[in-house]
């Protein structure tokens, strides 16, 4: 249609489209004026058609095979397409509206996804304006992102101005800070686990079995641990026996 309209000759295949002029008396001859024309305006239609033509694959002429005019060649091809498009359109925004991103997934890949669909309505001629985007883009994250979501859509004003190119850098460097915060804190608790030869991050935690702070039950030296007996040897004392005491399990738990 852009084109057509950029050769004016969009008039040949609106509703309104004109008829082919005829001669005002078929059992007269034509006047020149008139025979001019009905020239020109077959001359136009004809360039209307052509470019409808070279618009559309081979497999579409069918379509428009017996169309003798750019309206008809217009009609036949709305006939076919139209309701096809409009089914195709619902089943895309079914996919945009319904896509879920998955938990540990690529969030850039699942961001791609959402702009495919989003491209392909724009193609179809209907457009998803900024706002609406944004929140299918916030719908669409994982369960783990609730908080996340939770606290960005508190922010009315904020999550209403927001591009969803801010949005997508904002995504993306929260995934990475959690990736970050992860990453440390595997790299924490193997070198706790490696160095103190117990769990990490029980400094402030109970012992269910000695009740002592400082490590947990299946870490625990005393009796009724998991490492009942594998304390250091060699400390001797009046007190010391071959079971440690709650004191003694306490004193060689925490180093």
């Amino acid at each position: 249609m852009i084109v057509l309209e950029d050769m004016r000759l969009l008039d040949h295949i609106t509703a309104d489209a004109k008829a082919p002029p005829e001669p005002a008396d078929p059992d007269k001859p034509t006047p020149h004026g008139e025979l001019k024309e009905i020239e020109k305006w077959k001359e136009a239609d004809t360039k209307a058609r052509t470019q409808i033509g070279l618009a559309i694959g081979d497999s579409e002429m069918i379509h428009i095979k017996g169309a003798r005019t750019a309206r008809a060649v217009w009609d036949s091809l709305l006939a076919v397409k139209e309701t096809t498009g409009m089914f195709a359109e619902v089943l895309v925004r079914q996919d945009l509206y319904m896509t879920r991103a998955d938990e540990g997934g690529n969030l850039i890949d699942h961001i791609k996804k959402l702009r495919a669909m989003q491209q392909e309505l724009h193609l179809m001629g209907k457009l998803i304006p900024n706002e609406e985007f944004v929140m299918i883009m916030i719908m669409t994250l994982p369960d783990s992102w609730d908080n996340f979501t939770q606290s960005f859509m508190g922010m009315t004003k904020k999550t209403l101005e927001i591009s969803s190119q801010e949005l997508t850098a904002i995504l993306i460097q929260e995934e990475r800070r959690w990736k970050d915060k992860e990453t440390g804190g595997t790299a924490l608790q193997v070198k706790g686990r490696a160095e103190n030869g117990k769990s990490a991050g029980t400094k402030d935690k109970e012992c269910y079995n000695c009740h002592k702070k400082g490590h947990i039950s299946k870490d625990c030296w005393a009796k009724g641990g998991g490492k009942e007996g594998q304390g250091p040897k060699g400390r001797k004392g009046k007190n010391r026996s071959n079971q440690a005491s709650g004191e003694d399990a306490e004193a060689l738990n925490n180093g």
